[in-house]
């Protein structure tokens, strides 16, 4: 795990560009992100209670995270062949130019065309589309024409599961961080010890939130906090220019960036957050709310990058 920094107020020094020059390579992901929640923050921070609003962000790159491999082993193309009668010949067009010719048994149907083409080319099912002149064709469509093309798709936003699963099966974790931080005022418990008393409290938060990282989604997580002062909708234009770059870098360097809001009820509920139902957001002397920017980075794509963000103050 790699990890950035608390950061507890705004930087009183000038904060690196937004978007790096070069290469993204991981330390400029782990700059990027700690610099983009460095600036811009004010009337985040100005949200006071008993105390003014503090801010704690770290960035992880986890390897082998617990995400579905976009690649499988390409297998013997003998596998293509399960019957030697009726036969089919196929041209699959790639866009890099290059053509697959695939011999086959019934049934001719795209998904079958897929499975063939996971074991050739090592690409997984769910990323294959196969476009039959204007449209894409279904899994269970029948093929009726000898040629088609092959797109590649992005994979999906990575579920909820398997974010909490890479997350409580990744060593290294310290006290500080907001992961441990977010468990304890959650249980009020000390981390557990073992992976199965982890995976169960975490368990208990799969319906979080889960939606494609989006300025629009951004500014909506981030009004649950400005409803203690009733000041939901109020973001400057230059916070929302700051988010449009943060999202647009998220874009660049993962396959599809996600926002996960912890408690997504209270996402519900902005002006009632002293509330029964806000509990344990609300809790002792402390506002607590926790957010995650999650993504599959595009050059190690069992990389998983994660952002958490923890806001407090006192109550």
């Amino acid at each position: 795990i790699c990890t950035c920094p608390e950061t507890e107020a705004m930087a009183a020094t000038e904060t690196p560009p937004l978007i790096p020059n070069g290469d993204v390579t991981e330390q400029a992901i782990q700059d990027t992100l700690d610099a983009w929640a460095h600036a811009e923050w004010e009337h985040i921070l100005a949200i006071k209670v008993d105390s003014a609003t503090r801010i704690q962000q770290d960035v992880y790159l986890i390897e082998d995270a617990n995400i579905p491999s976009m690649t499988v082993p390409a297998a013997d193309q003998e596998m293509e062949r399960e019957d030697s009668s009726e036969i089919k010949e196929f041209a699959v067009e790639m866009l890099s130019g290059e053509t697959v010719k695939l011999k086959m048994s019934a049934p001719y149907t795209a998904a079958h065309v897929k499975q063939v083409l996971e074991s050739r080319l090592g690409v997984p099912s769910y990323l294959q589309r196969l476009i039959a002149g204007p449209q894409e064709l279904e899994d269970d469509a029948m093929i009726t024409v000898d040629s088609m093309t092959l797109l590649r798709r992005e994979p999906p936003l990575i579920s909820t599961e398997d974010f909490l699963r890479t997350m409580v099966e990744s060593p290294g974790w310290q006290p500080g961080d907001v992961f441990l931080r977010w468990h304890g005022f959650d249980t009020y418990r000390k981390w557990p010890a073992s992976t199965e008393d982890r995976w169960k409290w975490a368990l208990g938060h799969r319906n979080m939130r889960n939606v494609p990282l989006t300025t629009e989604n951004v500014l909506e997580c981030l009004d649950v906090w400005l409803g203690i002062e009733d000041k939901q909708g109020t973001h400057p234009d230059s916070f929302g220019a700051h988010v449009d770059k943060m999202v647009a870098f998220m874009q660049h360097c993962c396959y599809s960036p996600s926002l996960l809001v912890v408690y997504e009820e209270l996402a519900q509920q902005v002006g009632s957050l002293v509330s029964e139902q806000s509990e344990p957001y609300g809790h002792d002397d402390d506002y607590e709310f926790v957010f995650f920017l999650v993504g599959r980075l595009r050059s190690e794509p069992q990389t998983m990058v994660v952002q958490s963000i923890l806001l407090n103050c006192w109550i």
